[in-house]
């Protein structure tokens, strides 16, 4: 059975199914089972040489000193901002995915960040381009952050099925699988980040992922697909993502929704988890309502400051601007960078005992 088939299952069935299908499919393509699909690829647009992205290291037959460093970079040293790389990433049904990445400078402590772009952006379509100050914001902080062109937008333009046989990507005609199909970009991101795990530059245990308005769909339903993995005492495969940022959030896109994901009890009430929207901006009443879905969901906010600062696991801040996705980075006043950044800083960073790093 194809990739798309599998995600298509997932989102066409009930939570109960989605558990038993969707995280079974996942499961073998996470662990390279599934034989109509060849290993995945990482290329640093910088040079000409591939490697392979996949689990663990050693589980693609790589050398040990492959293993060790599947990537062939140095960790910068503490203090030390690497400079940012670009990277193309093939996904599971070969689609092309450009990234750009700035990696952390805090070894087996450093936060890994999955950014996600929005529909729309300053240029038109959104892309990674949207992006480049907040990523640059997250690493100075001392995060890896990695930041994709979903499908369909800036670079990532193109399925790659063979060296002759290319098939050109329109957003304009994307439909609801397609939308699903992102769920196959991050993915591949997340592939990435496992590689730099294992070469002991970030904590996978700490993953981040932040949306804006349509990737927030996206991001809230491949969240959903990491804690239904199942996972064994040698080979976690997922439930890695222990907090997310909802800028502008939408309720559904194009036909794929978030009430599964919202749903699952892990989700909507035990990751850490920040919304963040216009209070004038016209699709604020979506925003609001997952605001009040995860609210209930979740510990209140303790009277005294300092227990508040320790156990708070949900922030929201409703901005006073109609801005909306990307276009609230634009707002020098609105501090959204800052906003995240203390987030991450609370939720993540300060609690590192309750992550601790571990091998794939």
């Amino acid at each position: 059975m194809s990739m798309r088939r599998f995600v298509s299952i997932w989102c066409r069935t009930s939570a109960a199914i989605l558990s038993l299908h969707f995280a079974t499919g996942f499961a073998a393509v996470r662990a390279g089972q599934l034989p109509v699909t060849e290993p995945a690829a990482v290329q640093n647009e910088s040079d000409d040489s591939l490697e392979v992205d996949g689990l663990d290291a050693s589980e693609n037959g790589l050398p040990a000193e492959a293993a060790a460093n599947p990537t062939n970079q140095e960790a910068p040293l503490p203090g030390a901002l690497a400079a940012p790389r670009d990277l193309k990433l093939i996904a599971k049904d070969r689609v092309v995915v450009h990234c750009t990445y700035w990696a952390g400078n805090r070894g087996k402590k450093t936060v890994p960040i999955i950014l996600l772009h929005g529909w729309d952006g300053k240029l038109g379509a959104g892309s990674r381009q949207d992006l480049l100050e907040l990523g640059q914001a997250l690493q100075k902080a001392g995060h890896a952050v990695i930041a994709p062109d979903l499908r369909g937008h800036g670079q990532s333009d193109r399925r790659e099925l063979s060296e002759n046989d290319v098939v050109m990507l329109d957003r304009e005609a994307f439909r609801s699988q397609d939308i699903n199909d992102m769920l196959l970009d991050v993915e591949a991101a997340r592939r990435f980040l496992v590689e730099e795990n294992n070469a002991e530059r970030l904590n996978l245990e700490c993953l981040t992922v932040i949306g804006f308005d349509m990737s927030t769909v996206v991001a809230l339903n491949w969240i959903l697909f990491d804690w239904t993995m199942p996972s064994f005492p040698t080979l976690k495969q997922g439930q890695d993502v222990k907090a997310f940022v909802l800028v502008s959030p939408d309720q559904a896109f194009r036909g794929m929704g978030t009430r599964q994901a919202l749903s699952n009890p892990i989700v909507r009430g035990q990751l850490s988890a920040c919304v963040i929207y216009g209070a004038d901006d016209p699709a604020a009443d979506a925003a609001k309502r997952i605001v009040n879905t995860l609210r209930r969901a979740h510990r209140p906010i303790p009277a005294n400051l300092d227990d508040a600062v320790r156990f708070q696991d949900f922030y929201v801040h409703e901005l006073a601007t109609r801005l909306h996705g990307t276009k609230l980075l634009n707002g020098p006043t609105l501090g959204l960078s800052e906003a995240i950044a203390q987030f991450i800083e609370r939720r993540l960073v300060a609690q590192q005992v309750q992550f601790p790093w571990r091998k794939r």
